[in-house]
């Protein structure tokens, strides 16, 4: 992971940490470029207890397909099909102005658009999903779910390993 990093200019402070990060955390920051976000995806101390029961849990559900979503990537890689800007999606997580900006966001998703499924939330919830930042990014991680059913999402690159680790990514062109 080191030498990997490296050659993309991932030195010091930002140099990958193996106990924490994988192989596919590298691999976001360093072949999956966006200007809009930084892609910074680390487990991190919050989230990677929650990823290891959720692999503890694969190994004994086994009649169950599983998927690994980074809401933030899906929605990066979703505002294309949306018009979702990049300002929106800098600014989707602020404190001061993220509510309105998920609440524009998830307007946009809601509208039709013939190729892709219809999302429907009723106004009463709208502003409740996107008060809350945990309930919108639950309700990205369960449209790339269906977006998965639809065919929506992208092969791993070729070369990339199964060992490294696998993550949902929604195409980027339609």
């Amino acid at each position: 992971m080191r030498k990997e990093a490296k050659k993309f200019g991932i030195t010091g402070s930002k140099a990958p940490t193996p106990y924490t990060q994988r192989a596919i955390d590298i691999f976001i920051r360093t072949k999956i470029k966006y200007e809009a976000v930084h892609l910074d995806e680390t487990l991190g101390s919050g989230r990677a207890p929650l990823t290891a029961r959720a692999h503890y849990l694969q190994k004994h559900l086994l009649d169950r397909e599983f998927i690994e979503v980074s809401p933030k990537l899906a929605l990066v890689r979703m505002a294309k099909w949306y018009g979702i800007t990049a300002r929106e999606l800098r600014r989707h997580r602020n404190v001061e102005d993220g509510v309105e900006n998920r609440v524009f966001i998830l307007n946009r998703m809601i509208a039709d658009y013939n190729s892709l499924p219809t999302l429907e939330i009723v106004n009463s919830e709208l502003y409740k999903v996107a008060a809350d930042l945990v309930i919108f990014d639950a309700l990205l991680c369960a449209l790339v779910g269906v977006y998965k059913t639809k065919n929506l999402l992208e092969r791993m690159p070729a070369g990339f390993s199964p060992s490294w680790g696998k993550i949902a990514l929604p195409r980027e062109h339609l």
